[in-house]
């Protein structure tokens, strides 16, 4: 009779046992680097993680899903991706087990133009370098010691801006460093202006291969040399011009060949 009574009473015990509630959310762990580092235009290559829950074990993995925001060629939203935009991006992992208890986690993607350390200090803030012009004075004067910044591309890698060419506001050009070097090469380029007396001119811009570069990649204290050619054009006619743009005809009055120097300040 007595083992019969005990027996009773270890039924609803059991009963019980087998229907503990959980109210544990899985757990989720991150494979590869977090924050994790990709070069503009490169690859992000989804690393993935792990998952393990209190009930459900370490099968749960299987149910990880993930999106990211990073922009990318494709414009896809998970996986693998080829970057097209400086910055800092978020890849989300989350993960529900059998009892709807659910998890996320995060990663971050940094994904950088390799030439923004010209421009942002590795403390976060503008670089500021001391520029000095020399060269021929048809177009613009020389001129030393004249604060200046540069900035970077969030598009291309490897790609930074001359903000205040030959000391003008605006003259605002672009360059490329070659991967892996420090040679810096300026494409023809041009910059249409209305200038005071408001006469329309256009600065063209002509790199001379070869000789731009960065000389010294101290990171905080860079020293970088471009050597361009500035030509100055008027408004003109399609019977007498040299240099077309966009149906407008312009004429090439003057030129100068420059040497600028910018020494980053520490």
């Amino acid at each position: 009779m007595k083992k019969s009574f005990f027996l009773l009473l270890l039924i609803p015990f059991a009963f019980y046992s087998c229907k503990t509630k959980d109210n544990f959310p899985p757990q989720i762990y991150l494979n590869g680097d977090d924050p994790m580092y990709v070069t503009l235009e490169d690859t992000y290559e989804e690393p993935g993680a792990t998952a393990d829950d209190n009930f459900d074990g370490a099968g749960i993995t299987n149910k990880i899903e993930s999106t990211h925001n990073i922009p990318n060629t494709s414009n896809v939203t998970s996986g693998d991706c080829l970057t097209k935009k400086h910055g800092d991006w978020t890849v989300t992992y989350s993960v529900s087990d059998e009892a709807g208890n659910s998890t996320t986690k995060t990663r971050t993607v940094k994904v950088r133009n390799q030439a923004y350390i010209y421009s942002i200090s590795e403390f976060g803030f503008q670089c500021v370098y001391n520029c000095t012009k020399t060269g021929t004075v048809n177009v613009m004067p020389n001129f030393s010691n004249i604060p200046v910044s540069l900035d970077f591309d969030d598009r291309y890698n490897n790609r930074i801006y001359f903000t205040k060419l030959a000391g003008k506001n605006g003259l605002r050009i672009y360059a490329d460093i070659a991967d892996n070097d420090t040679i810096i090469s300026i494409p023809d380029q041009y910059k249409i202006f209305t200038e005071t007396n408001g006469d329309s001119v256009l600065y063209r811009v002509r790199g001379n291969v070869g000789t731009s570069q960065i000389l010294d990649t101290i990171p905080t204290s860079f020293h970088i040399v471009i050597k361009y050619q500035l030509e100055y054009y008027s408004k003109s006619t399609s019977t007498d011009y040299d240099y077309e743009v966009n149906g407008e005809y312009w004429k090439s009055e003057k030129y100068d060949t420059n040497t600028e120097t910018y020494i980053q300040w520490e």
